[in-house]
């Protein structure tokens, strides 16, 4: 059985990745659906260091990759309220 609605859904997305040759191999993408008083934020991202050097960065760059997961969810929760 198929209902009509009058639901309105909005997204917004993008992403991006890592050219050859980076420290870093990876791709982030970041989507935002409004589907009426809900909103939903999704982010997705890997990525894999290359070299000695980015080896041996690897826990500083995780760290600030959870940081940044920190700050945008408080960010979007205060934009939303």
């Amino acid at each position: 059985v198929a209902r009509a609605c009058n639901v309105k859904v909005l997204r917004f997305a993008f992403g991006f990745g890592t050219l050859p040759g980076h420290a870093e191999s990876g791709e982030e993408s970041f989507r935002v659906t409004l589907d009426d008083d809900v909103v939903r934020y999704d982010v997705q991202a890997f990525s894999r260091p290359h070299g000695v050097l980015s080896r041996l960065g690897a826990p500083v760059a995780r760290s600030y990759q959870l940081r940044f997961q920190r700050e945008t969810l408080m960010r979007m929760r205060a934009l939303t309220r």
